[in-house]
């Protein structure tokens, strides 16, 4: 589909989907990377950029109805100019989701630990599993 300037008036007069078609992508001629994705049921917002290696990324900012057209707008230019300055948000969650939870840490760290150097290892390892 061609670039338009996507607006509330226009998420409000979306045509339905051709017939066979999943989705359809609307992409902004103000915003290069802010995207409308229309499926059979919703909208979703995505902000497209370029990793500092060149690699496409794309990151889910919202359906329509959750957040506005606008509130959309003003995120996918937040994460433009934090980009712009070497930001890479995908990067980033990324970085936050490899953090382990306190039960990944004690299975999988401590525990072993425990087991390996205290005599009474099994006290242990019984508090943690009641």
């Amino acid at each position: 589909m061609a670039a338009i300037t996507i607006t509330r008036t226009m998420m409000q007069k979306l045509p339905p989907l051709p017939e066979g078609a999943a989705k359809a992508r609307i992409f902004d001629d103000r915003l290069v990377g802010f995207i409308a994705e229309q499926r059979r049921s919703t909208v979703t917002f995505y902000f497209r950029y370029k990793d500092a290696r060149g690699r496409q990324h794309e990151v889910r900012l919202g359906r329509l109805g959750d957040v506005t057209v606008d509130q959309a707008r003003r995120r996918a230019e937040q994460l433009k100019a934090e980009v712009s300055l070497g930001g890479d948000p995908v990067a980033e969650k990324a970085k936050l989701k490899s953090v382990p939870t306190v039960e990944e840490f004690a299975r999988d760290r401590y525990l072993p630990h425990v087991r390996e150097r205290q005599r009474s290892a099994h006290n242990v390892e019984a508090v943690e599993c009641h």
